[in-house]
């Protein structure tokens, strides 16, 4: 049920234009889960709610009637199809062998990328291996109120993984040709986008969201200052809102 029950969703989520479930932020799911509580739907984890919709007890589109207003629609300019062309997903996944457990697969989470420089935590995640969290992380921290006992400890070392997704947060002022120069600069590194969205407030002022598959950090430094040297951009930086020791939109 749990499997039958991502793939109605992930489906439902695509065919609305919201993106594939598997890039989703964890935490959205959360909140929607708070959501549906306070209907009397209750469910402990995410795979409970994959569960309910493959079991036919919800129905997909109630989900997405929670969903759709937290998630924004990938918008892009007209022009900018070979160069926003969505790159297949980095090869972020390795085995690991844990006593007792064999070997399990291991793969960086979504909901808040965590990098190289970052301290980390595995959570052992119910028919998905063990996902690898920045240990700050927001959706991690809910994970572990829920269930601690699958809370592994793990470091980069161990992992041995060479590619990661950086997520990346621009704030600017909105002009014609914006989102183009941004995701110019990223083709001249001849680097790959994983995702990428883009929302004007009422005062003209434009997010960027996006993902840059990177192999070491200085390729993000350098997409940063690129990013931040162009017109009308008044900050181009790392996406910190997913942890809990970050205020949330900053």
């Amino acid at each position: 049920y749990v499997t039958v029950g991502r793939d109605r969703l992930d489906r439902e989520m695509r065919q609305a234009g919201l993106g594939s479930l598997e890039a989703l932020n964890e935490d959205i799911l959360h909140q929607v889960m708070d959501a549906l509580a306070k209907e009397g739907l209750k469910f402990s984890t995410i795979e409970d709610l994959f569960a309910a919709i493959g079991g036919d007890t919800l129905r997909p589109s109630k989900v997405m009637h929670r969903l759709q207003p937290l998630v924004v629609p990938l918008q892009t300019e007209p022009d900018m199809a070979e160069v926003l062309a969505v790159a297949p997903p980095p090869g972020t996944k390795v085995v690991l062998n844990m006593a007792g457990a064999g070997g399990l697969l291991a793969r960086l989470a979504n909901c808040c990328h965590p990098l190289p420089v970052d301290d980390i935590v595995g959570y052992i995640s119910r028919g998905r291996g063990i996902v690898i969290h920045h240990s700050q992380c927001r959706s991690l921290k809910r994970l572990l109120e829920r269930e601690a006992g699958r809370k592994v400890r793990t470091n980069w070392e161990e992992l041995g993984m060479d590619r990661f997704e950086a997520a990346v947060i621009v704030i600017a002022n909105d002009r014609t040709g914006l989102l183009r120069d941004v995701t110019q600069q990223i083709h001249e590194m001849h680097l790959n986008m994983g995702a990428i969205s883009t929302t004007t407030s009422r005062k003209g002022i434009a997010t960027i969201q996006l993902t840059l598959q990177i192999n070491h950090m200085y390729q993000l430094d350098e997409a940063l200052h690129r990013i931040q040297s162009l017109r009308d951009v008044k900050s181009a930086e790392r996406d910190r809102r997913g942890f809990v020791d970050e205020p949330a939109g900053n």
